[in-house]
């Protein structure tokens, strides 16, 4: 159970109506995990922005965020643009999903009961696990000596989203009241045997 719900726009009436999904919502709920899928420049880090902006001015100090630029390629001057740093030296880069769990509890714990909050990973498809990560090791070791590596079926990544990140951060953004912003790129698929032009 959302303890005063908020809704958290994006200022644009069409979008904010569209999140919305009923008569009078304007927004996303708090104790949400919010999936902004689109091609690369189509807006999406913009959305974020104009969230975290609405937000802020809206909610004033209930309002905390944090602008997790995984693919560290954020270059907005939200100084500029809204009068205040959305993303800086001190943001979040997680480079696996196992930090992204965690840089994402450490800043629900850090809300108070009364504050809400917008966490933003942009984005998931720049993760990888920890799993890839020694994996990467290895084969960087194994091509040093020369040696030959078998294949993987690399799904870590997949296997602790589904087990463990999502299922466990669900109730954690409920009872904080957090709306967690996924980025996603559209792309080209290249996997074998689908008729789908993009994954």
């Amino acid at each position: 159970m959302l303890k005063d719900s908020v809704y958290f726009r994006f200022g644009c009436m069409l979008i904010d109506l569209i999140t919305g999904g009923d008569k009078d919502v304007l927004g996303v709920p708090g104790g949400r995990i919010f999936n902004l899928c689109g091609d690369k420049s189509s807006g999406k880090t913009y959305l974020c922005n104009e969230a975290i902006a609405w937000s802020h001015y809206l909610l004033g100090d209930k309002f905390k965020w944090m602008y997790a630029d995984c693919e560290r390629g954020y270059s907005f001057d939200t100084m500029k643009m809204y009068g205040f740093e959305i993303h800086d030296e001190n943001s979040d880069a997680p480079e696996n999903v196992e930090e992204a769990y965690y840089c994402i509890d450490r800043f629900a714990k850090s809300l108070k009961d009364d504050e809400f909050g917008i966490y933003v990973l942009d984005s998931l498809d720049a993760l990888t696990s920890q799993e890839q990560d020694e994996r990467a090791e290895e084969r960087l070791k194994a091509i040093e000596n020369d040696k030959e590596m078998k294949g993987t079926y690399g799904m870590g990544k997949a296997k602790y989203l589904s087990q463990e990140f999502f299922p466990q951060l669900c109730k954690t953004l409920e009872d904080k009241n957090i709306l967690l912003i996924i980025v996603s790129q559209i792309r080209d698929n290249v996997e074998f045997g689908t008729f789908e032009k993009y994954s």
